[in-house]
């Protein structure tokens, strides 16, 4: 069947909602085929004309959520992070996984290793493509590298954190608290990425 027929898009989607429905529930190692076909209401033969396993179907589900967060990335909010108006960019970043909260919880408790690529994809190597060319040199200077880990193991650890508090720790909170923890260390690192000469910022 062709993958743009409704139909195949249709099955599709019950797949994706029955998966997250099990992976909100149990552990992804206890979710079993059978589980998300019954919840689907459909057959074994027609979840396997869709993915190979519960991986490939998690890895689905992670890329489409990676895109849809990448997408908010829009013009404006580059044009913000490119004056370094850093609290302009938190509240971007604070609201995109405050509007996306209840599938990124059912995901940090399928793979938390994942979810942590997904959050550093969108949210750091994501906005380095956005106002720089050549990003990659980040990597190979040792200096600007660390500074760069440093900035993303704070900014994603703390939002990992609030996912699991996100109930107590409201979206107001969580913004301050970046704010105030990761203004001086974001400040460093684009100062220190400015002045390479490799990498040019492109506003």
């Amino acid at each position: 069947m062709n993958k743009f027929d409704l139909r195949f898009q249709k099955t599709e989607d019950l797949i994706i909602k029955a998966f997250l429905e099990c992976a909100a529930e149990t552990d992804l190692d206890k979710i079993r085929i059978k589980d998300i076909c019954a919840r689907a209401s459909i057959s074994r033969n027609a979840f396997y004309a869709h993915y190979a396993d519960k991986y490939e179907l998690l890895e689905s589900v992670c890329e489409s959520l990676e895109t849809k967060m990448a997408n908010g990335l829009t013009p404006a909010v580059i044009s913000m992070m490119s004056k370094n108006q850093l609290n302009e960019s938190t509240d971007w970043c604070v609201g995109m996984v405050y509007e996306n909260r209840e599938i990124l919880r059912i995901l940090a408790n399928c793979s938390e290793e994942r979810l942590r690529a997904l959050l550093v994809g969108v949210f750091i190597e994501g906005t380095l493509k956005a106002l720089y060319d050549r990003p990659e040199l980040i990597l190979s200077d040792p200096k600007l590298n660390m500074a760069a880990n440093a900035v993303t193991n704070l900014l994603v650890s703390s939002l990992l954190l609030w996912l699991q508090h996100i109930d107590d720790i409201s979206r107001d909170e969580m913004i301050s608290f970046v704010r105030t923890y990761m203004h001086e260390p974001c400040i460093l690192l684009y100062r220190q990425i400015n002045a390479h000469p490799g990498i040019v910022a492109k506003f």
